[in-house]
């Protein structure tokens, strides 16, 4: 088991990692990022977010997206039809609350 000293640095450092991240990405934030969340904003269909790996977690996390495990064999079509019927499912219940 961790000491609680361990356990409290371990979670300072990952809170000044993750703040480091934040402060290194506002200098990116530009018109370009507001194009697209403007895009998002007033597209009248679906959007659709696909990832791999933690990307394709948060697209899941949304309700909107699907995982695609890279390390599966991607000549699996039965997979890749599951996942896109789980997403044509997902979609048509988001339509059906509009």
């Amino acid at each position: 088991m961790n000491s609680t000293p361990k356990i409290l640095e371990s979670a300072v450092r990952t809170f000044q990692i993750e703040r480091d991240a934040l402060d290194a990405i506002i200098p990116l934030l530009n018109t370009a990022f507001e194009k697209a969340v403007q895009t998002i904003l007033q597209s009248t269909g679906r959007v659709v977010i696909t990832g791999i790996g933690k990307s394709a977690i948060i697209a899941n996390k949304t309700g909107i997206g699907f995982i695609w495990n890279e390390r599966e064999d991607s000549s699996d079509l039965h997979k890749v039809a599951q996942n896109l019927k789980k997403l044509q499912q997902t979609a048509k219940k988001f339509a059906d609350e509009a």
